[in-house]
């Protein structure tokens, strides 16, 4: 779900600075996105059935860091903050946090932080207790998750948000 939304505003972002690219934007990403759950789905299978799920979980981490190289050379078009400027705060070894913009969407943040963190949670819940407990905690935690949307984010948000649940 992350993946499509960051690459749904992402596509909407170029689409806006080139309309002439129209909806070959959106067939390339869903292009790739297809083929990317077709070789995932071709080695996570064999290698489930074979019990070698350590290897599953290093080409997990690979690519998990594969967004770290193009981070750390600079090719990200973000705009670089200081430690100078309002409401930006050192939290560590170089690490800035911007605690003005917290400060003003503080909700929202605590909100995708915490549906966030239900991930985890819930697969605890399935691993470690039966699968009806899992379903059950999956339904309220859902629940929970489209209630705070409705009170917290605009209506539109709402209803992306039922519509991937659904």
């Amino acid at each position: 779900a992350n993946l499509d939304i960051l690459g749904e505003g992402k596509y909407s972002e170029i689409m806006r600075k080139h309309p002439e690219s129209g909806s070959s934007v959106i067939t390339f990403k869903f292009a790739c996105s297809l083929l990317g759950s077709i070789v995932t789905n071709s080695y996570v299978g064999p290698l489930t059935d074979g019990g070698h799920f350590h290897i599953i979980f290093c080409i997990a981490l690979g690519l998990l860091l594969t967004p770290f190289y193009p981070t750390l050379r600079g090719w990200l078009p973000e705009k670089k903050r200081r430690k100078s400027d309002p409401g930006m705060t050192k939290i560590c070894c170089g690490c800035l946090f911007d605690q003005g913009s917290f400060q003003k969407k503080r909700t929202p943040f605590i909100v995708i932080a915490l549906s966030g963190l239900a991930v985890p949670l819930l697969s605890a819940v399935t691993t470690f207790a039966s699968l009806g407990i899992g379903i059950g905690v999956s339904m309220i935690v859902m629940l929970i998750l489209a209630t705070v949307t409705y009170a917290v984010f605009p209506r539109v948000v709402f209803r992306i948000i039922v519509a991937i649940m659904l």
